[in-house]
């Protein structure tokens, strides 16, 4: 078995045409982010908990409406 000098080898890879066309990805910075990420625990329990609550008082609307019907 034949072993191909590294400059060889480097020259032959550099005659494939995908090697010699790709050229490294111009990637955009991440754009800035519109509001702060980080939320406290504090507020996102608190917005769970109005949540829950109009999601029960809505159905208890509903119960006592078709209550009436």
């Amino acid at each position: 078995m034949r072993v191909a000098s590294s400059s060889r080898l480097s020259a032959r890879i550099a005659e494939l045409p995908c090697a010699s066309s790709l050229a490294y990805a111009q990637v955009d910075p991440a754009p800035e982010p519109l509001a702060d990420p980080a939320v406290s625990t504090r507020k996102l329990i608190i917005a769970a908990l109005v949540t829950g609550l109009a999601i029960l008082v809505a159905f208890a609307i509903q119960v006592s409406m078709l209550a009436r019907w």
